[in-house]
């Protein structure tokens, strides 16, 4: 297998727990409209989930290539991050890619903002 197959392996979806499902299932909702999804945002929607599980769930689907993750600050004790749609996902299910840029542009208020450095 060469690494191009490699990197464009992931799981089935449908080995997923529902939780797991819904989560994605939030991802990709959210990836459609803004091209990132925050982690603030995925736990946001999952607040009976604790951080340390959510961070598990998130790990397995980016192990999985479902997701990509990008670090995008820090709070003062942890790292954060937003999570993308991988391109095996995107491309299985049709999905676009989306620039966030364009997204927060066009709204004003959503998409990736900067974070001081």
């Amino acid at each position: 297998m060469s690494s191009k197959d490699e990197q464009n392996k992931m799981i089935d979806t449908d080995t997923l727990s529902p939780t797991q499902r819904k989560i994605l299932g939030v991802i990709v909702d959210e990836y459609k409209m803004h091209g990132v999804v925050s982690q603030n945002f995925v736990e946001s929607k999952f607040k009976n989930i604790s951080i340390e599980e959510m961070f598990y769930r998130l790990e397995y689907l980016l192990a999985g290539n479902l997701i990509t993750k990008e670090k995008i600050g820090h709070d003062g004790q942890k790292y954060r991050f937003s999570y993308k749609l991988s391109e095996a996902y995107r491309s299985l299910h049709k999905i676009p890619l989306i620039d966030p840029d364009l997204t927060y542009e066009a709204s004003g208020t959503r998409g990736p903002s900067p974070l001081p450095k």
